[in-house]
């Protein structure tokens, strides 16, 4: 079989495996139709003696109902339903999402998707030679400030999407060749890309997907992402310096607030030069990683600008500042 003709996995709820089996369109009425005929069954018979006939046909027409339940039960309806009292971001807003009410997210019942097109400014591995298939998702619950994408993930550029109109854009980046899919902030719409992963799987999406998170992710919401047929690819690079910022938060919520100031002012610098330009800093932020042993490789995306000599050996100098400073605050126990 090929892999346009593979069919929609489905995943037991609440069962480590796979089905494997392709799910046809009428077979969501089985399970109920099957339970209604069970409790019938129950009904009608004379009393509770399991030696009877009807009461043993009841009995198997209700775990025929439970497992065909269990192995038709759609993950997009579970990812959906959890929009009624959303806790698919760590914000936990509690809205009804499905009455399009929204809080931080600024996202109701639909995905808001900004642009969906073959990207080539993304790491090898992603774009290879015909693009990944970006899909640029409206509005963020991670809000950083500094965000490159400020008229998307603050401004909310873009349209609402429903499910199948999603499917489609992913259907269509296959079409043309891309890699992969490549969901771009994609934390606060997870169940609506689930729904629309669904649709798209039985109609032939065979592509990678990647799930492209700011890392600010709930558990309920990557708890979802484990019914997927191709699953999540991982998260692009956080902060390389996420001990010292932990650092002066805890020393600021712990009052001792001149402390948290000091560190703060001594690492400063090394933010005020990195920012001068997002390529510079995410370039530093990489090498820090690679030299703290958490990367193992610094490389850049293609295209990126080549800075002069005095630019590298500035970044040089303030990138060995920040390690001996990490180095120094670990003789520091934490408050």
């Amino acid at each position: 079989m090929s892999e346009s003709e593979r069919p929609l996995r489905v995943c037991v709820a609440g069962i480590t495996g796979w089905t494997g089996r392709a799910v046809p369109q009428a077979v969501s009425a089985a399970p109920a139709l099957v339970l209604v005929s069970g409790v019938w069954l129950v009904a009608a018979s004379s009393g509770w003696d399991f030696g009877q006939l009807w009461v043993a046909l009841a009995l198997a027409a209700f775990v025929v109902a439970f497992l065909l339940g269990a192995v038709y039960l759609s993950r997009a309806a579970l990812a959906l339903g959890k929009l009624a009292d959303c806790v698919l971001s760590p914000r936990a807003g509690h809205v009804n999402r499905l009455e399009d009410q929204a809080q931080v997210c600024k996202t109701g019942r639909y995905a808001v998707v900004s642009s969906a097109f073959p990207h080539f400014g993304e790491e090898d591995c992603l774009r290879g030679t015909r693009g990944s298939g970006t899909i640029f998702f409206g509005w963020c619950n991670l809000r950083c400030v500094f965000c490159q994408n400020w008229e998307i993930s603050w401004e909310g550029e873009g349209r609402e999407a429903s499910a199948d109109a999603l499917a489609d854009m992913m259907l269509r980046l296959q079409q043309i060749g891309c890699h992969n899919v490549n969901l771009v902030s994609p934390s606060h719409v997870v169940a609506q890309i689930i729904a629309a992963v669904e649709i798209a799987a039985r109609r032939g999406l065979s592509l990678p997907l990647v799930y492209n998170s700011g890392g600010y992710d709930s558990l309920e919401g990557l708890a979802l992402l484990d019914g997927l047929l191709r699953g999540a690819c991982g998260l692009m690079p956080g902060a390389s310096l996420t001990d010292v910022y932990v650092r002066i938060f805890r020393l600021w919520d712990s009052g001792r607030i001149s402390e948290a100031k000091s560190l703060f002012y001594r690492f400063q610098p090394f933010l005020v030069f990195g920012l001068q330009h997002l390529e510079l800093f995410i370039g530093m932020e990489k090498e820090i990683l690679v030299r703290r042993g958490i990367f193992t490789s610094a490389r850049l995306r293609t295209p990126t600008p080549v800075f002069d000599d005095q630019y590298q050996q500035q970044a040089e100098e303030w990138i060995d500042f920040v390690l001996k400073l990490t180095e120094e605050e670990k003789t520091y126990a934490a408050p």
